[in-house]
């Protein structure tokens, strides 16, 4: 539930690049593969109004600061609400 919330398709907004994978050889020589997060400026595609939404775009930006703010495994614990 967590991963819908947090997806903008959710708001109705098309993204592309939230996410980028890093490749690299391993000690013993296999291909590890890391997804990394990107910071939304970073993203390659965003379309605003691509498809119907089920919330609104500002609060679906208020809803990502209430999850961000409710994290309890981050460096700075601020607990739930």
């Amino acid at each position: 539930m967590l991963g819908v919330l947090s997806n903008p398709s959710y708001a109705g907004t098309y993204v592309f690049g939230r996410y980028q994978s890093c490749k690299q050889v391993g000690p013993t020589g296999e291909i590890q593969t890391q997804l990394r997060r990107m910071p939304q400026d970073e993203w390659r595609v965003v379309i605003p109004d691509h498809h119907a939404s089920y919330i609104s775009c500002d609060r679906f930006l208020t809803n990502r600061e209430h999850l961000a703010a409710n994290r309890t495994n981050s460096e700075v614990i601020p607990g739930p609400a």
